[in-house]
């Protein structure tokens, strides 16, 4: 992930509906959508909770699963890597 300074954006037109079981992000501007399944849509919510910190989201994402912190930010780093390639989401300072 990028350092404490910068934070996580969902870009422009992207639209968020939490299910049950996951969640679905959509962009307006493109049609694309984008599925995840629980654990990505915790992470997702953790991000907004946070106001895009990856560093607290890492965190909160840690104590809600009961997983060591590092577990917790390489999951995020995953998924944030993910969702960046399908232009989701952008680093901001």
């Amino acid at each position: 992930m990028k350092g404490r300074e910068m934070r996580i954006v969902a870009e422009s037109g992207v639209h968020t509906t939490i299910f049950d079981d996951g969640a679905l992000l959509a962009v307006s501007r493109n049609g694309k959508v984008f599925r995840a399944n629980p654990t990505a849509a915790a992470m997702w919510t953790a991000i907004a909770e946070s106001d895009g910190d990856p560093e607290r989201a890492a965190v909160s994402i840690a104590n809600h699963y009961g997983i060591p912190q590092e577990r917790a930010r390489s999951d995020l780093t995953s998924l944030v890597g993910r969702l960046h390639d399908a232009q989701l989401i952008r680093w901001q300072p």
